[in-house]
């Protein structure tokens, strides 16, 4: 059973690696803050589950206590990272800035767990001390959702964006894996009858890891799926529905295209700065937030400039 979930766990971290390699590439190519907050997600897992694989083995083979220091450190980092990333990511889908006092309640609970949960491993801290970090958790997976799904029912179905809706299907997931976390991760060992019948070992993490993998992935080649003919796109459509100067329209199609940053700057002979700035207002007038959203949001003038086309 223990080298069971010792297997889950490699398979789920390697799958882990794999998506943030994928998906690093899917960023580094269009440049969507979708892709680049699912990836400051997904790297804080990706550590919690290295240290729980590493920790378990050591633990299996009855290995040195000092062997276990170092997976023990990995994935007290990976929940501290948690506990402060998920809720400014919650923010960040609610289109809500945060604030300086509530930065700094997630970074102390982030760093308070990594204190206590390092501390009580290694017997600083009392042993019965060490659930705390896992409340810190919880707390924050608790917050983060809730935020998260307050922030989607707020925003109309028909104008959430991509980062709205990846987080709703992240939020939801957070509510139905959270009580198998509290009972098989968080508070195993201070649950009698779990603690009597079920080995440290058993983790229901894993699962949700690769279930957010797997989503986050499909949703970032949906979102790539989207992007329209650049050969078949007019951008005349789009200044008349946008209020698009003629710059912008000249960035607009040279987006489509497939062109990057530094290519339009050199064909229209504009700097690099220019082009963010050009791009930044073509964001906010066609309320996206990403190259895959704005090429989702051009579709229907694709197809409206292609029949607009004479035949032969």
């Amino acid at each position: 059973m223990d080298h069971i979930f010792i297997l889950i766990r490699v398979v789920a971290y390697t799958v882990g690696i794999v998506n943030l390699v994928a998906m690093a590439t899917i960023y580094l190519l269009f440049r969507s803050r979708t892709v680049l907050l699912s990836i400051i997600v997904i790297v804080p897992l990706t550590i919690v589950l290295i240290g729980e694989t590493w920790w378990s083995y050591i633990h299996v083979n009855q290995l040195s206590e000092l062997s276990a220091l170092i997976p023990t450190v990995l994935t007290n980092c990976g929940i501290a990272l948690l506990i402060s990333i998920l809720p400014v990511f919650a923010h960040r889908v609610g289109d809500r800035r945060v604030g300086a006092v509530r930065m700094s309640v997630f970074v102390v609970s982030g760093t308070a767990a990594f204190v206590i949960g390092l501390g009580s491993e290694i017997g600083m801290l009392p042993a019965s001390v060490g659930s705390l970090h896992f409340v810190l958790l919880g707390l924050s997976i608790t917050y983060s959702a809730g935020f998260g799904l307050m922030a989607v029912r707020r925003t109309p179905r028909r104008s959430r964006s991509d980062i709205v809706r990846i987080a709703e299907k992240v939020a939801r997931s957070m509510v139905v894996f959270l009580p198998l976390l509290i009972v098989f991760d968080f508070f195993q060992p201070a649950i009698p009858w779990v603690r009597d019948h079920i080995p440290r070992t058993v983790t229901v993490l894993p699962f949700l890891f690769v279930f957010w993998n797997v989503l986050l992935l499909l949703h970032a080649i949906r979102s790539l799926r989207s992007i329209p003919d650049g050969s078949a796109f007019s951008p005349r459509h789009a200044m008349a529905q946008f209020g698009l100067t003629g710059r912008e329209s000249q960035v607009i199609a040279e987006l489509v295209r497939g062109s990057s940053y530094a290519e339009i700057g050199r064909k229209l002979f504009i700097s690099l700065a220019t082009v963010k700035t050009h791009v930044n207002h073509i964001y906010r007038k066609t309320n996206t937030r990403s190259r895959p959203e704005l090429m989702n949001r051009l579709r229907p003038l694709v197809r409206d400039d292609t029949q607009d086309r004479p035949s032969g």
